[in-house]
């Protein structure tokens, strides 16, 4: 997934902190939510895509990957909600799979 239409204070920021590589987790990440079927919202977030799980009116959980979270510099995730046994509110450095894996699973638990 590319995202040419990013603005200035956004590239800036990404220079500052940390470029993003070309394909990121994210890419793999909304692959995988459209093959289960499970239903998620599409947004942008500092110029990069933010899956809001199931819906923004609805959000039991987010993942983002941009110049500001935790991983960006891998492509990696980061997710705010569904961090059970953690201190903080959000969790970082995460792959496709494992931010998959915690949808699914609410996604089963709850549908």
């Amino acid at each position: 997934m590319r995202f040419i239409n990013r603005s200035e204070s956004d590239k800036k920021y990404e220079k500052e902190w940390g470029e993003i590589p070309e394909n990121t987790e994210m890419d793999k990440l909304i692959s995988m939510l459209c093959k289960a079927d499970i239903p998620f919202d599409l947004a942008i977030c500092f110029g990069r895509p933010q899956v809001i799980y199931p819906s923004v009116d609805n959000r039991i959980c987010d993942a983002i990957c941009h110049w500001g979270s935790y991983g960006h510099e891998n492509g990696l995730l980061e997710i705010l909600g569904l961090c059970d046994g953690v201190d903080d509110d959000v969790v970082g450095w995460l792959t496709a799979e494992e931010v998959f894996e915690k949808i699914s699973e609410d996604w089963k638990a709850n549908k």
